[in-house]
């Protein structure tokens, strides 16, 4: 994601524009959009190689908020900065609760 950070800041602007143009329900009862979502819901379930759907949802939710963080562009405080951080929460979590 670091190596792409412009793209995925760019497709969250697209994203979050988009979605002050349009009613909640009139994307969330669409085919494409949930077919949309329910791709990146499975890749992060794919990458982490995690079971819990909810925990994948989660996850891109926070990425999503770091990447819209972004369009601030403090240079104290960077995308890699944030997903390093992020990583390290996120493992910790999974060698906790992991059996």
């Amino acid at each position: 994601m670091i190596e792409h950070e412009d793209y995925f800041i760019k497709q969250a602007v697209i994203w979050t524009e988009f979605y002050q143009h349009h009613a909640p329900t009139e994307i969330s009862t669409n085919p494409i959009f949930q077919q949309i979502d329910q791709r990146y819901q499975q890749a992060m379930e794919n990458l982490l190689n995690l079971s819990d759907p909810k925990l994948a949802r989660f996850v891109w939710t926070l990425i999503n908020g770091i990447l819209i963080e972004q369009m601030d562009n403090d240079p104290n405080f960077t995308f890699a900065d944030q997903i390093s951080l992020f990583t390290q929460m996120l493992i910790a979590y999974c060698e906790k609760h992991r059996t």
